[in-house]
């Protein structure tokens, strides 16, 4: 499974077949980053708006982390589980 993020405020979850399997509408806003974790089978996506979203493979948003200006990075730490962000 992959992920891919968009200018239309969405993540989509792709299968190894190339199908789209789920589209989480985050917002409004362009959504620049993603990246696996911080837990096995989540996704964490930044968007313009400055928010980090934590979804899982089911395509449900777990949580969402709000910062005072836009992001254009996201990360998350392997040993820790912690997730970094660059932005504005």
């Amino acid at each position: 499974m992959f992920a891919s993020a968009s200018n239309d405020g969405s993540v989509k979850l792709w299968n190894e077949a190339y199908t789209c399997i789920h589209t989480c509408k985050l917002g409004d806003e362009m959504v620049l980053a993603i990246a696996a974790g911080p837990a096995p089978e989540q996704w964490t996506a930044a968007d313009t708006s400055g928010t980090v979203f934590v979804g899982d493979v089911q395509g449900n948003i777990r949580t969402h982390i709000r910062h005072p200006k836009s992001l254009w990075s996201v990360a998350t730490l392997p040993a820790t589980g912690d997730i970094v962000t660059a932005g504005e």
